[in-house]
């Protein structure tokens, strides 16, 4: 096999393929073109371990050890080639897995780039999901959501449901804050944060943000669960983190209908109270502001 590979894996040719496939990589990088990257890259790495396998140094090495073997072999008993033959397999494999180990290495850092690049772009953009972390529910037990239950943490209040969909907050006729239920049994929560003047800064629907670029001052992404937005006057308008695959941390400033709400201090209720639906209830909404 290494005979009748070394002709197309040649150093002659191997240095401009894999310099190349590399070079490619790094292009495909810069122009965020992540998926591209990876193929490049992979194929650069499958390509420089075979060029290894069948290069000049392991073939004169492996040579050798062929050598020694067949000495080893003839002549068992003698102290001579035994050392020889130990020292020719040692050189060979110690070459043989340092380079090959020497690449890999390489290859993983190039992935761990690329990873590091996409997740990087993803928290820059203005639009994408959210996805779920593995943080547990904050301390609530008498909140903490059953089976077929989802869950919105608010400050020192929560809400939690088994009726899906449900408008959790509805500011006069205008369902503000709601949740459903997605097929695999996870939380999909929606909401518009509006300025003052009823321009929208920040959508979520059904997981989604979108952040309306000409209405907003800055937005902070820690990870992919994670939003924070503030609107032109350097005020927080919207923190969310999607907790786990059932729970949603919030805090938001919403205006609808000429009226405001601050999801820390809702007008009327107690702190630290959980608020049920239960299977089959109909509610209108769970808070209604007039």
């Amino acid at each position: 096999m290494r005979k009748h590979l070394r002709p197309f894996f040649h150093w002659t040719y191997s240095q401009f393929f894999i310099g190349g496939l590399f070079a490619a990589g790094v292009a495909m990088l810069t122009y965020n073109h992540f998926l591209p990257a990876y193929i490049f890259f992979s194929v650069a790495a499958i390509w420089a371990l075979i060029y290894w396998q069948v290069s000049d140094h392991l073939n004169a090495k492996a040579v050798e050890l062929e050598k020694r073997s067949e000495r080893f072999r003839r002549k068992p008993k003698q102290e001579k080639t035994l050392v020889a033959f130990k020292k020719a397999r040692r050189s060979y494999w110690t070459s043989n897995l340092a380079g090959s180990a020497m690449m890999v290495v390489l290859f993983i850092s190039c992935l761990i780039w690329t990873h590091s690049a996409q997740v990087e772009n993803a928290l820059s953009l203005m639009a994408g999901p959210l996805l779920p972390a593995n943080d547990p529910n904050p301390p609530n037990d008498v909140c903490a959501p059953n089976d077929d239950e989802i869950a919105v943490f608010m400050g020192q209040k929560a809400f939690k449901t088994a009726q899906f969909p449900q408008t959790v907050i509805r500011i006069g006729d205008d369902p503000v804050i709601s949740i459903d239920r997605t097929s695999s049994g996870a939380i999909s929560l929606s909401l518009d944060v509006r300025g003052n003047d009823g321009r929208i800064i920040a959508r979520i629907h059904n997981n989604v943000f979108e952040i309306n670029q000409n209405n907003y001052l800055s937005m902070k992404r820690k990870d992919r669960s994670s939003l924070a937005v503030d609107d032109q006057y350097g005020n927080e308008v919207l923190n969310a983190r999607f907790l786990n695959p059932r729970a949603f941390r919030l805090t938001a400033k919403l205006y609808s209908a000429g009226k405001s709400l601050d999801t820390d201090s809702f007008p009327g209720l107690i702190g630290g109270f959980c608020f049920s639906v239960a299977k089959g209830a109909k509610v209108g909404s769970i808070v209604q502001i007039n």
